[in-house]
């Protein structure tokens, strides 16, 4: 499986809920914005490994509940096992790919975002100049938070092929607090380098 492209939507598969609900829509000019609704439970005992394909995009999970999980490294070791609380976010670099190892039920929204669509939102603010994402695991972001409150009303309604013109200023709301709250000019040595190298989920 590839991102970004037609296969946005079906993220779930990764994280074997390849029923999960999905929206994608394309809110500003043709950089694509999906997001999904991922809740996988364990049985006792149990670890699930889920791994994203390598891709020029982010990938941004909001946890709607505590989990705990480990990451997968470049190695195929891993890190010990941690626990993340509702309300906060990861947000990663899917150029490499990334893996984790899931320790508990995991209730998240699942964004794939095409690095291509934050050049496009970039440039709706005057004197933006293009930025990249700087990872970060964990944080709590109410913003981000809300917004997916929002979307989840959204998602109740299942997989579709034409979402509603409120899911494209969703995206748009999204992408540009992202770029606000995380973006850093390309010229910048990234404060997470060493962590964005492996590429971890959390």
């Amino acid at each position: 499986m590839t991102f970004p492209g037609k296969e946005l939507s079906c993220v779930g598969l990764c994280f074997g809920t390849p029923e999960a609900p999905s929206l994608t829509t394309v809110p500003i000019k043709s950089a694509t914005f999906s997001v999904t609704s991922i809740c996988k439970d364990l049985n006792a005992g149990e670890a699930r490994d889920i791994r994203l394909p390598a891709c020029s995009a982010y990938f941004l999970m909001l946890y709607l509940d505590d989990v705990e999980h480990a990451d997968i490294r470049q190695d195929g070791t891993c890190a010990p096992v941690r626990r993340y609380e509702r309300g906060s976010i990861c947000l990663v670099d899917l150029d490499e790919g990334a893996a984790i190892r899931q320790h508990s039920r995991l209730d998240v929204l699942a964004f794939v975002l095409p690095k291509t669509l934050f050049d496009e939102a970039a440039l709706l603010s005057s004197g933006m100049k293009i930025r990249r994402l700087a990872c970060r695991r964990g944080r709590p972001d109410s913003v981000l938070n809300n917004l997916g409150t929002a979307l989840l009303a959204l998602l109740g309604g299942g997989r579709q092929a034409s979402p509603p013109a409120l899911l494209r200023h969703m995206a748009v709301a999204v992408c540009a607090h992202l770029l606000h709250h995380y973006g850093e000019m390309h010229d910048d040595a990234a404060a997470d380098a060493p962590a964005g190298r492996h590429r971890r989920l959390h």
